[in-house]
């Protein structure tokens, strides 16, 4: 689906009927589209309006979806979202489901042959969100609220570090528990250079977030963390140690030399990465690179075949670069490591 409301409706609605969702990158092929609903036995599809032709025409592909439904445009054979809906008591009861029930079925881009579903339980989502609060809302609070804003589609990219939401400008109200007050932080939007603030002071230290992160990257320095009780390294940076659990934790440069340790190349990319020319034809690729001081980063691999993969081998001796798009509000840093000179 385009990004659109019942989306988000249908998505949490699987959830607590305890049924696994498919979520489908609206780019791909109809013929992909049949792949993916086939064989994850869909019993039933909803489809943006603007899709519903591409899907009509692939309906014999599909024979285990029951029930095809549309938000709008229904004719035919398509069912009435709302309809649908208005038939149906308010009444609801959640489904007794167990963390390590599937939730989530999330489907590979299929570079290397078709595409893969990853399963996802609650549990890995619910870590998921977690994570994400530990990384970006520092003691956020369950009264508090942020607004992030990427696309609804899921085949956004955290190999660019493009999201806008990076370089918003607004504020953010955090508790560290339900009796504390909240505090608000801001970040003042700029295209290079931020500076975080703690109510209407500038803080000597940036925060340990993804937003200090792409900064740093904005500088050309890759940076992360580390525990000044245990010594243990991370990179991106977090703001707890994942060793012991503490959370006095420093700034430390990284030296920017490694080896690859995992790869893929990538023909149906972001819409950044469309934009640079990268398609089917021409594939880019991205890989988790071992730094020296051994912590593990996602980057773009320069410098390789993207078109023949086999050529690619791990443990490829590598050294930082930092690719600068866009100009002004645009501006962005991408994190990205090429071979070694031989």
């Amino acid at each position: 689906m385009y990004n659109r409301p019942e989306m988000f409706e249908a998505l949490y609605a699987c959830f607590k009927m305890g049924c696994a969702a498919v979520p489908i990158n609206f780019r791909l092929h109809p013929k992909e589209f049949a792949f993916i609903i086939d064989h994850s036995r869909a019993g039933a599809v909803i489809v943006s309006p603007e899709l519903s032709e591409s899907l009509m025409g692939i309906r014999e592909l599909i024979p285990s979806a029951r029930h095809l439904i549309t938000p709008a445009g229904a004719s035919g054979k398509l069912l009435d979202y709302e309809s649908l809906l208005s038939g149906e008591t308010d009444r609801w009861e959640d489904a007794d489901v167990c963390p390590d029930d599937s939730a989530w079925l999330f489907y590979t881009s299929g570079t290397t042959g078709a595409p893969k579903g990853a399963m996802l339980t609650h549990r890995n989502l619910l870590a998921m969100i977690m994570g994400y609060y530990a990384d970006i809302c520092p003691g956020f609070g369950s009264q508090d609220v942020i607004l992030h804003a990427p696309p609804g589609s899921p085949s956004s990219s955290r190999s660019g570090r493009n999201c806008g939401a990076w370089r918003a400008s607004g504020r953010f109200r955090t508790g560290t528990c339900a009796s504390a007050s909240p505090i608000t932080w801001a970040a003042r939007a700029a295209p290079v250079r931020l500076r975080f603030w703690k109510e209407s002071r500038i803080m000597e230290e940036r925060p340990f977030s993804d937003l200090s992160y792409q900064q740093f990257l904005d500088e050309e320095k890759l940076m992360g963390s580390r525990c000044r009780k245990c010594g243990a390294l991370s990179a991106p940076p977090r703001p707890i140690c994942i060793h012991c659990h503490e959370s006095d934790m420093e700034w430390v440069p990284m030296s920017g030399f490694g080896k690859l340790a995992a790869y893929t190349c990538v023909a149906i990319g972001p819409p950044s990465m469309i934009a640079e020319g990268y398609d089917r034809k021409n594939p880019y690729c991205v890989g988790v690179v071992e730094l020296d001081e051994g912590v593990r980063v996602d980057a773009r691999i320069e410098g390789v075949n993207a078109r023949q993969p086999e050529t690619i081998q791990t443990g490829l001796p590598l050294q930082v670069v930092f690719l600068h798009r866009g100009e002004d509000e645009k501006a962005r840093t991408c994190l990205a490591f090429e071979p070694l000179p031989t």
